[in-house]
């Protein structure tokens, strides 16, 4: 009976073992921890799984190859752990990408994004790729180890979007994604708390687009040297005969429908409760029609943002909201507000206050729009927004709602240039 058991135990274990090499090729372990893994297993195997956590460890730094002498040939995914460079040490870089010497690169373009990975313009089999990855050194030279490589059209594909991409990071919208071609996406994630820009190889499996292990997180400080470098690495590209034109972007555009509540516009903005929809506020957004004769309308704020004006059951709003594609066509999604006349007005006579604040930076500046709802100034990361919000109220306090959009100073000044237009839309639909 003991040896049958004993049997049954081991051969739960390999089963266990078996289940952990499958979850290691389906998640994204740039994001997912060893805790996250042991508590999958357990809900599959049961509470015991826990016995086997020291086992389960070793176990996913093998396949990670953490523990090797050297990288897996098959997967070449990660450097040996010996070798790895220290990340700590990426704090005494510049913000500056630095251009490293051909003699560094085997002759490639190469742009340091931190002291273990580059950013480099490779040839392979008469194919350019812009090749995002890790390097680590080996027999005197650097070898490539985690990564992703992009062909040019899907590199087109990506800066077409930056200013999505920013505005994402801004906003901390981990759902946010941008679709590249050959299942490639680039999306902003949170990690132990830090944002992170994933630009990664996505596969399917029963009917749905699930993370692999070609990939790289890149942290704000390396994807910023990266966005800086962006005109050195097409210059480049252009040099070797590829075509960096936003026109040969693949016909794939940023996805970012929301699943669930809006993320939270900025840090000002952290502990928003629930939206508290106003009187004047349309429970559904209104449709994206354009009022007859204003051919100048909407007015472009970025890719996926447009301020417009439209009709809702007999009340027209100025509506400033973001955008997503569904089925080729732009639909306007939750994030946004849409100011009845009166609010709207209220707006158009502080713009110059507003754009004075916002060149100052003077995150104490607000004016009221509504008893609810405020134009104001926040600062994230350096960066000033024009937050266009309603509020509730918590505890004798006024806090940031869910209901809004943050605007950086571009899709501000863009708004502004803008009211002209707006005005007359309005005015002409309630003459």
């Amino acid at each position: 009976m003991a040896s049958a058991g004993a049997a049954a135990a081991e051969n739960k274990v390999d089963a266990i073992l078996a289940r952990l090499a499958e979850i290691v090729q389906e998640v994204d372990m740039d994001i997912t921890t060893q805790r996250q893994i042991t508590n999958k297993l357990a809900e599959e195997f049961g509470e015991d799984v826990y016995e086997y956590k020291a086992l389960i460890k070793e176990k996913t730094s093998k396949l990670l190859g953490l523990d090797a002498e050297k990288p897996s040939q098959e997967h070449n995914t990660e450097e040996p752990a010996g070798n790895k460079r220290k990340r700590e040490d990426d704090n005494d870089m510049n913000d500056a990408p630095k251009i490293l010497r051909p003699s560094e690169t085997n002759g490639e373009f190469a742009v340091e994004l931190s002291h273990a990975r580059q950013a480099r313009v490779s040839s392979f089999k008469g194919q350019l790729y812009v090749n995002i990855r890790e390097w680590y050194e080996k027999d005197g030279g650097l070898a490539p180890g985690k990564g992703v490589s992009l062909q040019v059209i899907m590199w087109n594909e990506l800066t077409a979007n930056l200013d999505a991409i920013a505005t994402a990071i801004s906003d901390e919208d981990t759902d946010y994604t941008c679709k590249l071609p050959k299942n490639r996406q680039v999306s902003v994630k949170q990690f132990k708390g830090k944002l992170q820009v994933d630009i990664r190889e996505y596969y399917e499996k029963d009917s749905e687009l699930l993370p692999g292990k070609k990939g790289i997180a890149l942290d704000l400080s390396q994807w910023d040297r990266l966005v800086t470098a962006v005109p050195d690495i097409n210059a480049a590209v252009k040099e070797q005969g590829g075509n960096t034109s936003q026109k040969q972007a693949a016909s794939v555009k940023t996805d970012q429908t929301k699943a669930g509540q809006d993320s939270i516009e900025d840090a000002a903005t952290a502990g928003a409760g629930p939206s508290t929809a106003a009187a004047d506020e349309p429970k559904h957004k209104p449709a994206a029609t354009t009022i007859s004769g204003a051919s100048d309308l909407p007015i472009q704020l970025s890719a996926m943002r447009k301020a417009d004006v439209s009709p809702f059951k007999g009340v027209v709003y100025v509506s400033i909201r973001e955008y997503y594609e569904k089925d080729g066509q732009q639909m306007p999604g939750k994030k946004g507000i849409n100011l009845p006349p009166d609010q709207f007005h209220k707006l158009l006579e502080a713009q110059a206050s507003v754009t004075e604040a916002l060149e100052a930076q003077d995150a104490s500046f607000d004016i009221a729009l509504s008893g609810k709802r405020k134009a104001s100034i926040s600062v994230f990361k350096g960066k000033p927004m024009v937050n266009i919000r309603e509020f509730y109220e918590k505890d004798g306090e006024q806090k940031p709602g869910k209901m809004g959009i943050s605007l950086p100073p571009e899709q501000w000044h863009k708004l502004v240039a803008g009211f002209k237009q707006l005005d007359a839309a309005l005015k002409a639909h309630t003459s």
